[in-house]
This record gives structure tokens, C-alpha cells and sequence, in this order.
């Protein structure tokens, strides 16, 4: 915050965001001369399965979703709700997929890598099998699958060409 504040002149605040399960919250940790504060955003204090449901039913009757809205379908992951992490996101990638056309690759790509990143954290291995499909046909996934096969193509022709010098 120091190296950033002097450098750009500017005044900068750090957040945290404590997931529904944190149950004691800390926003402060003194360091003898030096206290150093964040703020802290409690993700407990939302409720995932609405934020999915009203967003739902926004894009059922057409309607356009702001950049707000998809910040938050981005971390339901994170909030308190009913249904389990997995689902939450997978309907989360759902809602990111019908918005598509609406918005430019790169910030499709950049919300599905902050739900790609929460998954990895938030999910056990059985629960991102799950996920791992959905994330398959997403942009992100589609990006990921043609690099994987370019490198493999790569590979196997080095490969190849090796042995056929060998023969």
C-alpha cells in the first residue's frame, strides 16, 4: 500500500473478503510501531442462492445485467446459502455464459478465471470433477483445451521426428 500510495500518489485502501465460514474476523494486526488495517467485506452477510436466483430471473425476462451484479454472481461461491459450493458455481458459469455476446472476450475471460481460481480454493477434488465439464465449455476452457492440444502436437512431433532419426 506504501509503494503504491507514494509511487502514484494516491490513496490506497486494502479489502478482505472472509468467506461464510470465517467465523472470528480480524481487520487489524499491530506490528509494534506499524498497525496495519484492511477493511473487511463478510461475504456471511449475503445470501448466494438469491443473488443466483434474482439474476436468473433478470436474464429469463430479458433483461441486460449490470457490471455489479456479475461481480457478485462471481463471488457466490463465497456466501452463505443453502446449496453447495459446486453448484453455486456452476450456475454462476451458467449466468457468465448467457451474457457472452454482451460483453468483450476479455472480460468473460478474466470473471471466468475469478470462478476457475474460487473453485480451486473453495471446492475438494470430488466437487471440481464436477465442475471441470462446465469449465470445459466455457472460454476460458476452450482457450485452455486448443493451447493443451497445440503443445501436445508439438510434443508429438518432436517426438516423432526423434525416432525417425533413431530408425
Amino acid at each position: 500500500e506504501a509503494v503504491i500510495s507514494y509511487q502514484y500518489q494516491v490513496e490506497v485502501s486494502t479489502y478482505v473478503l472472509c468467506t461464510s465460514k470465517v467465523r472470528v474476523i480480524k481487520s487489524s494486526l499491530d506490528q509494534e510501531m506499524n498497525p496495519y488495517r484492511v477493511g473487511v467485506v463478510r461475504m456471511k452477510d449475503h445470501n448466494a442462492d438469491e443473488v443466483i436466483r434474482t439474476l436468473e430471473e433478470k436474464q429469463k425476462a430479458g433483461e441486460d445485467l449490470e457490471r455489479g451484479e456479475l461481480l457478485k454472481v462471481l463471488l457466490t461461491s463465497l456466501m452463505e446459502g443453502e446449496t453447495s459450493q459446486a453448484v453455486r458455481i456452476k450456475k454462476s458459469l451458467e449466468i457468465l455464459k448467457r451474457e457472452q455476446g454482451k460483453l468483450e472476450e476479455r472480460e468473460v475471460l478474466s470473471m471466468e478465471s475469478v470462478l476457475y481460481a474460487l473453485a480451486m480454493k473453495v471446492l475438494k477434488e470430488e466437487e471440481i470433477r464436477e465442475v471441470k465439464e462446465m469449465m470445459r465449455m466455457t472460454l476460458l476452457g476452450q482457450l485452455l483445451m486448443e493451447d493443451g492440444m497445440k503443445r501436445g502436437l508439438e510434443q508429438g512431433r518432436e517426438q516423432g521426428l526423434e525416432q525417425g532419426r533413431e530408425e
